[in-house]
């Protein structure tokens, strides 16, 4: 753990909030001991362990499937086709050609070559998914999800996915197992934890970088005594991580900064990704950069960078970045003093609920 930081601060400038975190694996992602990925702990996973990680553990990745999602907009790189070509095409869907009425479904969907045409892309996307194509049948359910093309039925939307997903198509696997993992009752998927995870982890093995992230927090927030499922979720981040996945950074850093199971703490390794993942926009990364900067841990104390990675981690809403740059305005450390700047962002803080930050802007406010 990280004790108390800087003392001449103004107040206490808070260190990295605990959680129940990550410990070591190798830095190059094998999977641990050649065994399967554990399943016990995760096919009857609480509903309060569940719920929660769609919301807040997936910072970074496909927030909670919701209303409005994103559609997968194409698997092929886009051309320019010339008309001769546009007609061959055409041709080739009205005879029933599947992988034709897919790529023009695809086409007028994303307004490759064509003018954009959700509702002329549902129709086409609608043969090619009856017909078996599993890239179809993702993306016409994404469509129905998001109303976009046809109108909004999640139902319709929901068995597309599944359809999809059973045929191994990753982004249906990914967002059908999240549609599993809290159940989604107007969609009619009930809750089932455990094929939810199955669903997820096949997406993983398939190098989706956002499953590899969400099983791996999954697996992360299983309790502290199993440290099987822990080994794979470092292994998970870390296969996430080398792809700069930003989230995965941070939570491999971190791993290493707590040293949880089965990492032990090395300030130095975790340095390495954490500034990787502050360097991708990761808030946390960028927050916990800041605390490492300032205390000196894993790198060579600097206040000037510190205040830096704390600015960029409060522009995007991190209570306790907002809080600390505030204190760092406040006092000038690593950054020229400015009471009003200070009193800024401890309001920023405090709109966030932050009761501590409120009484020190009020400080602030009585200092000037």
């Amino acid at each position: 753990m990280v004790a108390a930081f800087i003392a001449g601060l103004g107040g206490i400038v808070r260190p990295p909030t605990a959680q129940v975190a990550p410990r070591e694996v190798a830095a190059a992602a094998s999977a641990p001991a050649g065994r399967p990925l554990p399943t016990s702990t995760l096919g009857d996973l609480p509903r309060a362990v569940a719920l929660p990680l769609l919301a807040a553990c997936c910072h970074g990745i496909g927030r909670r499937v919701a209303r409005k999602r994103t559609l997968r907009r194409a698997r092929v790189l886009r051309t320019a086709l010339s008309a001769e070509d546009l007609e061959v095409l055409v041709k080739g869907a009205e005879g029933g050609d599947q992988e034709s009425q897919y790529q023009l479904g695809r086409m007028y969907l994303v307004g490759d070559g064509v003018e954009r045409d959700p509702a002329l892309a549902a129709s086409w996307l609608t043969k090619a998914a009856e017909g078996g194509n599993a890239t179809a049948q993702y993306n016409l359910g994404m469509m129905y999800m998001a109303g976009e093309g046809a109108e909004e039925n999640p139902k319709e939307g929901a068995r597309w996915l599944k359809m999809a997903a059973e045929q191994g198509e990753a982004a249906g696997q990914y967002f059908y197992g999240q549609m599993l993992l809290e159940g989604e009752p107007d969609a009619g998927v009930e809750r089932d934890a455990g094929e939810g995870i199955m669903y997820l982890r096949a997406a993983a093995e398939q190098d989706m970088v956002e499953a590899q992230y969400l099983v791996g927090s999954i697996l992360l927030n299983t309790p502290e005594e199993a440290t099987e499922e822990k080994e794979w979720a470092a292994y998970w981040f870390t296969k996430a991580a080398e792809k700069k996945h930003p989230g995965s950074l941070y939570q491999v850093g971190r791993m290493w900064f707590y040293g949880t199971a089965p990492m032990e703490q090395d300030f130095e390794k975790a340095a390495n990704w954490i500034s990787a993942a502050a360097n991708e926009g990761d808030p946390d990364g960028q927050y916990l950069m800041g605390t490492m900067l300032l205390g000196g841990h894993g790198v060579e104390k600097n206040l000037e960078w510190a205040a830096h990675w704390f600015r960029e981690s409060a522009q995007q809403g991190n209570v306790d970045a907002q809080y600390n740059f505030g204190l760092m305005l406040e006092a000038g450390d690593g950054v020229p003093a400015d009471p009003e700047q200070a009193a800024f962002w401890l309001e920023a803080a405090a709109s966030q609920g932050d009761q501590e930050a409120a009484e020190v802007k009020l400080e602030v406010g009585k200092g000037n």
